[in-house]
């Protein structure tokens, strides 16, 4: 009887350790690597598209974050990739506009 009493906490602390652990495993979500703003910068047509979807999550769910949430998203994965896309498309746009009026002060010439 006292080999079964010694037994059974045991056994079921070892259970319970490895249901902890199974459900971290579960738990961990495996972030992509962010893209760089070289990257966007070479692959506009996809900046374009993360950067709208990030102004959109940022007029709505972000917007609702608290500060300390808000730094903590800005600080994964996502929050750097939506960064870099919004940087190299507001680059773009930029280098788009001037290039538009260095086309037009050519006629002018």
């Amino acid at each position: 009887m006292k080999i079964i009493n010694v037994i059974k906490p045991s056994f079921f602390l070892g259970v319970a350790v490895l249901v902890c652990a199974a459900c971290e495993k579960q738990n961990e979500v495996k972030e992509a690597p962010a893209n760089s703003i070289a990257y966007y910068a070479k692959n506009t047509v996809e900046a374009k598209q993360v950067a709208e979807k990030c102004i959109t999550f940022d007029r709505n769910e972000f917007s609702t974050m608290s500060p300390s949430k808000q730094k903590a998203w800005s600080e994964t994965s996502a929050g750097i990739n939506c960064s870099n896309a919004k940087e190299a498309y507001g680059i773009e746009i930029w280098n788009s506009r001037n290039r538009a009026i260095a086309e037009s002060n050519k006629k002018y010439q």
